[in-house]
């Protein structure tokens, strides 16, 4: 399954030397791959499957994380699930420090914020009664 393998690549990953910003470590393939499957899985279930379009702070307003938003918009947008833009809605908060520890990782603030997010998609989109 595309999943495992990413898993595998992943953790694989952790030992690799450092991916300079402008490389991936996915294939668009692999990506796309890898929600697709988890995205069938959630709608065997029941659920249309909520993807967070997360940023990445060393590689911001770069040609590889605009593509990379693209990319997974259009996976959502092809397996009918809601997408939450928070590569956007960060953006929006303009100044980065308070939301993430590093690159990567969000702060306590920043989980609420992405907390905020998910709830308002889970309610516009009345996956439960508000």
């Amino acid at each position: 399954l595309a999943l495992r393998k990413v898993i595998v690549n992943h953790r694989t990953a952790k030992v690799e030397p450092k991916i300079p910003p402008d490389q991936r470590r996915l294939s668009p393939q692999e990506i796309d791959a890898c929600y697709t499957e988890l995205l069938q899985y959630c709608k065997q279930q029941g659920h249309p499957g909520i993807v967070l379009s997360m940023p990445h702070l060393a590689k911001i307003d770069k040609p590889i994380e605009i593509e990379y938003k693209a990319e997974i918009e259009k996976i959502a947008k092809d397996n009918q699930a809601i997408f939450v833009d928070a590569y956007h809605s960060f953006r929006e908060h303009g100044y980065w420090k308070p939301y993430f520890l590093d690159a990567v990782h969000p702060t306590e603030r920043g989980h609420q914020v992405l907390a905020d997010m998910l709830r308002d998609a889970i309610l516009q989109n009345h996956l439960i009664p508000p």
